[in-house]
Order: structure tokens, then sequence, then C-alpha cells
């Protein structure tokens, strides 16, 4: 028994050590734990219970290692093993059989089933527990996903924006293209929740994600990095080419008709637009401080709109 178990756990850490296997998964590691306990219980038993040959041993640990190879590698590897140990096997008892060399053996039919049956059922949990990896791995990826976007804009989150903020930083300066970022701040955004609630807070802020997705364009990425900022990442945008959207979003602001409340009472939103632009000597973090440094929060801040 404790031979079994010795085996069992020299297998573990070569997979371990040698990264045969390199997601071993808890649920694989059990059914191999499970199964060089049975390895040891049968020898146990038939050392007990029975005459134990040399034959029976090795057949034993054959169909364990059967049984290992299907569930850890595939179904067929598990088949061609099979294949190849009961090849084995009945070619030692014929010549066991006509020759004076080794002692006569009697054909033992459990080792021409068993082995085929371990392997299938090995394989199939093995292909079960790969789907079941797969699948909890698309849901992790989804997950990952969701977290990335705020659920009320669908924009992506403070993140997701660092992140691409030096991918775009890292292409601008590979190959020399000019990039902008614009900062758009709600100033009152406070104010119009604490008047009229969250729910007509959240309503602007839908209305002006969209706002923003319509005039911008589709290579322009669009982040909302605090409940009251959002960022436009443009790349291949110069400045001129970002002062002409920031001039195209004050008009298009100032005519906007958002309604926040069913009786339809004038409304004061405060924002302030900046943008800047990339300069190659820039790190990410300086890029954006820089940018953030454009907010003037308060009255008399940058670009301060009124919409009715």
């Amino acid at each position: 028994m404790f031979f079994g178990g010795f085996i069992g756990i020299i297998y573990i850490t070569y997979i371990e050590k040698e990264g045969h296997m390199k997601q071993f998964k808890t649920n694989k590691m059990i059914f191999t734990v499970m199964l060089v306990g049975l390895y040891a219980i049968s020898l146990y038993l038939l050392s007990q219970y029975s005459t134990l040959n040399i034959i029976d041993t090795v057949m034993i640990s054959l169909v364990v290692v059967i049984g290992l190879m299907a569930i850890h590698l595939s179904i067929m590897m598990g088949l061609i093993t099979t294949f190849l140990v009961t090849l084995g096997y009945g070619v030692y008892v014929i010549i066991s059989g006509t020759t004076d060399i080794f002692e006569p053996v009697t054909i033992n039919y459990y080792y021409l089933i068993v082995p085929t049956t371990v392997a299938v059922v090995a394989g199939m949990i093995g292909l079960l527990n790969e789907k079941y990896l797969r699948t909890s791995d698309d849901f992790s990826d989804q997950y990952e996903e969701l977290v990335r976007i705020d659920a009320l804009t669908g924009f992506r989150n403070e993140k997701d924006y660092f992140e691409n903020l030096n991918t775009e930083v890292d292409r601008a300066k590979r190959y020399e293209q000019p990039l902008s970022l614009l900062l758009i701040h709600i100033e009152s955004f406070d104010d119009l929740n604490h008047l009229y609630g969250l729910s007509q807070g959240e309503k602007f802020l839908k209305h002006l994600s969209e706002f923003i997705v319509e005039i911008t364009r589709q290579s322009d990425q669009h982040y909302r990095i605090k409940h009251n900022l959002f960022a436009i990442i443009l790349p291949n945008t110069d400045f001129d080419g970002t002062a002409l959207l920031k001039e195209r979003f004050i008009k298009e602001f100032e005519s906007l008709n958002i309604v926040v409340k069913s009786s339809h009472q004038k409304v004061s939103i405060e924002i302030d637009i900046v943008f800047e632009t990339y300069k190659t000597d820039l790190d990410v973090e300086t890029f954006h401080n820089q940018a953030i440094d454009n907010l003037i929060i308060g009255p008399g801040g940058a670009e301060n709109e009124e919409n009715n």
C-alpha cells in the first residue's frame, strides 16, 4: 500500500517539476490519488487473499499507468498504451505456453478487458475536466472584461484607461505619430445628484456618454475614470485636431437637450474641457498628470457651459 502511494507521489511530483501539465488542477490530482489508492488496495488484497505473482503486479501497475495517461493526456494515448500492454501480455502468454523458457501462464481475461475500460473512463473524466476548465476560463475572461467596463455609460474604466494609454504612448513613440488626450470634467455633477437625485444624475451621464460617442471617431477611446471625469484618447490627433474637437464639443453641447426632470425645468450644468498633446519626452504618468493639471476645478473654470 505504501509502495503504491509512493508511486503516486513520484508521478505527481514529476508532472509538477517537468511542467508536463502546467495547469495541473485539483480535480485531476484527486483522481490521481484515488487511482493510486485503488492500486495500493488491489495489491494489498491480492497479496493477502491470493498468490500474487510478478505478472499480476506488472499488469495492475500498467492499468494504473493507463488510467493516469488517459486522464492527463488523452483517451487516444490511453488506448494506444492499452493496445501495447494487451499485445505484450498476449505475446507473453503465447510464448510461455509454447516454450520451456517461461512457466506456462493461463490467460486472465481481466487483463484484456479492464485496461480498455480504465482508458475510456479515465479519458472521459479528463475530457469533462478540460471542458469544465475551459468554461471556467471563459467565464473568468468575461468577468474580467465586465469589471473593466462602466455599467452606466459602457465606457472603459480607470484600470483600462492607464493600460491603453501606455499602449498608445508606446505606439506614438515608435511610429512618431501624434497623440492627444481630452478630459471632460463635470463640475456640477455632485450638485445635480444632490438637487435632483442619483437617478437624474445617472440619466445625465448616460446622455452625455452617448453624445461623446456621437461626436468622436470610431478609433477614439472613451473612458470614465472618475465618477465625474471622462477621458478620451485620440490616436493620430495633433494639437489642432484636438482643439477643433473641443470647439465642436462646446458648440454642440450648448444645443444639447438633456432633460433630467420630468417637469422640463432648467438645469445648469458646468463642465471643464481640457486637452493635452503628447510630447516624445513624456512618460505616461506625466502625460496624464499634465492633462489633469489643466483642469480648473470650481467657478470660473476652463469651459463652463449651461444646458437646458
